[in-house]
């Protein structure tokens, strides 16, 4: 990877760790307890705690994601980023362009699942 793909990614990366905190910060304005009281009947209810629940989750893993694209930001200044954790080869340029925040190459990725 060269210097100028190394810049790219990283700017990649910095514009998707925005978007994410940003979406974080807007589910987390939006996650308010919810109070049985909020719903006419028990259906009612089990639909908004339904949906609460999925925006927790989608909270949970943007979490997760903002984590991963920090870590990523931190080692994309060394030798470190790009290189596959499980088996040390180079992640392909594709796929760090598609997931910049990528830590292991398909072929590892796959043996996980």
């Amino acid at each position: 990877m060269n210097d100028e793909q190394k810049q790219s990614l990283k700017e990649a990366i910095q514009n998707e760790l925005a978007t994410s905190e940003e979406k974080l910060l807007t589910l987390q304005k939006e996650l308010k307890p919810l109070k049985k009281s909020c719903a006419y009947d028990d259906v009612e209810y089990a639909s908004l705690y339904d949906d609460y629940n999925i925006r927790y989750k989608e909270a949970e893993n943007l979490q997760k994601r903002i984590k991963s694209l920090q870590k990523s930001l931190i080692k994309i200044d060394n030798e470190e980023y790009g290189i596959c954790e499980e088996c040390g080869e180079e992640i392909p340029l594709a796929r760090l362009e598609l997931v910049p925040e990528s830590s292991h190459c398909v072929q590892c990725l796959s043996q996980e699942d």
